[in-house]
This record gives C-alpha cells, structure tokens and sequence, in this order.
C-alpha cells in the first residue's frame, strides 16, 4: 500500500493519527489489531453523530487511523480520546507496546524502520549515520491529504528533522 493511496473512502480533509509498535509486528497480528479497530470504528461516534474511518498498519511499525464524521465535520475530543483508549486496550491486550509519539523513526541503509530516542537520533545525524537521503517518519501528520501528499516519510533534508537535528555552524563572534 502507497501513501497516495491510503483510505480511498477519506476525503483528504479527514484526521488521521500514527501509532508506531516497539517492534515489527507479524501478519497473525496485525490481522488481529486490525479486527480489533476496525470493530471499534464501525461503532465510533462523535457525540452521538456517526463516523467514517478505516485503520491500516504500514511496514509492520506505524498503525495509521483516519476518521471523519459522516457530515464531513470535525470529531471531538472525546471521540478521539476513545479511539486512543481503544487502540491502546487493542495493542496491551496482543502484547504489543507502542512507542511515544516523541521517538524518532527513519529507514537504515538496508530499508528497515529503526527507532531512536531524539539523543540518539542527534548522535546518529552527528556521526554521518543519517544522510541527507535517510528516509525519516513524520508521526505527527494530521490529515488524510497531507499523508497522502508523502509528509509522512520523506528524505531527512526534507524534513522537519533536518531543521531539529542538523548539527548548526557555531555563530561568528
């Protein structure tokens, strides 16, 4: 599955919110945690109103929700506070643990989604380890749209990353 073509249902307009799993989770698994959300969207409301959505697990690492209310208005607080309840009961009941949002995720040099602590990623742009062409994640992307539009994982020199980990020439005196 491409980004671009992601929720063909959404319009671009709609949320979105990215879970990342500690580890690389099995096809047994996700076919279990998707179950188990998409079971929870077919009943997700938003005060009452009813919803749209769909969920999907990309590279094994990144679970990706996206919702919107049927009437194409924005969802409440609480309805995304019980969409993060129920993806967290999903995850703790199949012995998966999610990482914070705060964790940096990129591609290594053989393709694979790797995790860092912010310290460690600053270590690893600092050593030459992350390259201007590293792919790097993008966990807080807010919409259907802007996922689509490729946000979510492009080259460290086009990110956001870059601008927070790029070692900076010391000011002139």
């Amino acid at each position: 599955m491409t980004c671009r073509s992601l929720f063909p249902a959404l319009p671009d307009a709609a949320r979105i919110w990215v879970f990342a799993t500690r580890e690389a989770i099995t096809d047994t698994l996700q076919a279990q945690l998707l179950s188990r959300l998409r079971s929870f969207i077919a009943g997700w409301r938003s005060h009452g109103n009813a919803t749209s959505g769909d969920a999907v697990i990309i590279d094994h690492r990144f679970l990706v929700v996206g919702g919107i209310l049927h009437d194409g208005g924005a969802l409440s607080g609480c309805s995304i506070d019980s969409l993060t309840r129920a993806i967290e009961s999903a995850a703790q009941d199949l012995d998966t643990e999610l990482l914070s949002p705060l964790a940096v995720f990129y591609r290594d040099s053989d393709g694979c989604v790797q995790s860092a602590s912010r310290g460690a990623f600053r270590r690893l742009v600092k050593a030459g380890d992350i390259l201007d062409n590293t792919p790097v994640f993008d966990l807080g992307v807010t919409t259907v749209g802007v996922f689509r539009g490729g946000a979510f994982e492009q080259p460290f020199c086009e990110s956001w990353h870059a601008r927070v980990f790029r070692q900076r020439a010391p000011a002139a005196v």
